[in-house]
């Protein structure tokens, strides 16, 4: 978000080719992957419309007459991938740490409490904590103690006397976590065949990557790679997925095509593929918390509802 330079870190965020510009952009970052400063994309009025492709669910709201206020941590309010999301919102609130982000919304469930209003928040701390210490240390645990802590103290406690509240709770995750040991990481660079049929550099994450081949190697590519890896990912045609409804149902972007490249490889158990996107990169920067795959401990997610 924050336009760093490369990192170690970094190689966990997520890439898209992007045909009609004609290079890898990073998704977090909304640049191109080879430039380092912050929403290259999004320069022009309507850029962050047009590149997500459908209208958010503020523009919905506005429509609806209903205000929709999103709170993020001030380090990436301004992000493009903040601006992108939250288009169309009433307003967006910066805050500094999961205490004062509850005082907020507490604030603004007590103003006018009669009229109807969307509030969104989002913390990503126990994502970043899970990426960097894995899924079995007691660092995610004691950030989650935090962050129920300041729920229940600064916004569940004060508000549950207030008989003018007839606001509701949804609490929910966006994705889980799969521990990623030194073991489970694939490198590219082994599979010589596979490294010399690539026309650019994968794309997605570690655990859903599209792979890119040379014209007419698709087919071998996948055969070869079924067989290297055995059980480790399932190598399928990017196009007979589209067909198959992995990405859900209704009408195809024509641009998608070009997006998802030619084979798509889905990782089992806890393995990751990894590729050098930079001359100091490593497969050990891919252990610790990954997700973007397909297995329950990624994909199921708690959805706890409650009135305040």
């Amino acid at each position: 978000h924050t336009g760093l330079p490369p990192t170690g870190h970094g190689i966990t965020g997520y890439r898209m080719y992007l045909p009609e510009r004609g290079f890898i952009a990073n998704m977090i970052r909304l640049s191109p992957e080879s430039d380092e400063r912050p929403t290259r994309l999004l320069r022009q009025p309507g850029d962050a419309e047009a590149l997500l492709g459908v209208q958010t669910v503020h523009k919905y709201l506005r429509r609806a007459g209903i205000p929709s206020t999103c709170l993020i941590r001030d380090a990436i309010s301004r992000s493009g991938l903040s601006q992108m999301l939250y288009d169309g919102a009433t307003r967006v609130v910066p805050f500094v740490s999961s205490s004062d982000m509850f005082v907020q919304i507490r604030k603004l469930v007590e103003t006018d409490p009669e009229e109807p209003a969307c509030i969104w928040a989002y913390w990503g701390a126990l994502d970043t904590i899970l990426h960097n210490y894995g899924t079995d240390g007691m660092e995610p645990e004691a950030e989650l103690r935090s962050f129920c802590f300041s729920l229940q103290e600064e916004l569940l406690q004060p508000l549950g006397g207030h008989s003018r509240s007839r606001a509701g709770l949804l609490l929910m995750s966006d994705h889980g976590h799969v521990g990623v040991e030194a073991q489970d990481v694939i490198s590219v660079p082994r599979f010589k065949r596979l490294w010399d049929e690539l026309r650019l550099p994968p794309t997605g994450t570690g655990r859903s990557s599209y792979l890119y081949l040379n014209h007419g190697c698709a087919l071998g590519s996948r055969a070869y790679m079924r067989k290297a890896l055995g059980d480790r990912a399932v190598v399928l045609s990017s196009r007979d997925a589209l067909r198959g409804g992995l990405w859900g149902p209704g009408p195809i972007r024509p641009d998608v095509n070009e997006r998802i490249g030619d084979l798509l490889l889905l990782t089992r158990q806890t393995n990751a593929l990894f590729y050098p996107y930079w001359k100091d990169a490593a497969p050990s920067d891919l252990v610790g918390g990954r997700h973007g795959g397909l297995s329950q401990h990624e994909m199921l997610i708690p959805l706890f509802c409650c009135r305040l």
